[in-house]
């Protein structure tokens, strides 16, 4: 009969390491038609995130990138040495993102040795409220996003020629 459209979905134990992790999808986006030398943007869950707002200064001159995240790390519970940061600048002020490197590298990084080339490291809800305002024409035409954690699962998203093309749900169990 009438089976419905279902999205594609992939169980993997509650115990898998982030390598186990990382080569499950990485066969899964090679799969889909992933190849090694498209960029990949990987998107993080607001919960992954550190923000706040800096203040632009007397002048109006936008600070150094260190000179923000030593700022940003005045208002942050951990040090600046323990994030990676990017920054926001608009006429109210800067925002400050920051993201604990411990808490996404070891991920990253069986990714990248699985094969998958990570371009770019974002919150998801501002690379969608981004494309929102503006398109975004950074994005390769063929390029996958990988969406992480929500619930301790993510999305698999491809893109080809500028259009979603698969997308695949990794879930815990």
């Amino acid at each position: 009969g009438d089976a419905s459209p279902q999205l594609r979905q992939i169980a993997v134990g509650n115990d898998v390491t982030a390598d186990e992790l990382g080569q499950t999808i990485s066969a899964q986006m090679i799969e889909q038609g992933y190849r090694s030398e498209e960029d990949s943007i990987f998107c993080l869950a607001s919960s992954n995130c550190l923000v706040a707002k800096l203040s632009p200064g007397a002048a109006n001159a936008v600070p150094s990138h260190d000179a923000l995240s030593f700022q940003l790390e005045e208002m942050l519970p951990v040090s600046a040495e323990h994030f990676v940061t990017d920054f926001v600048t608009s006429k109210s002020g800067i925002l400050g993102i920051a993201v604990v490197t411990e808490t996404i590298r070891p991920l990253v990084q069986a990714l990248e040795v699985a094969g998958i080339s990570i371009r770019s490291i974002v919150p998801a809800t501002l690379l969608a409220t981004q494309s929102l305002i503006q398109p975004p024409a950074s994005l390769a035409a063929d390029s996958a996003i990988l969406v992480w954690p929500f619930d301790g699962a993510f999305d698999v998203i491809r893109i080809q020629d500028g259009v979603i093309s698969d997308w695949l749900y990794v879930r815990g169990d």
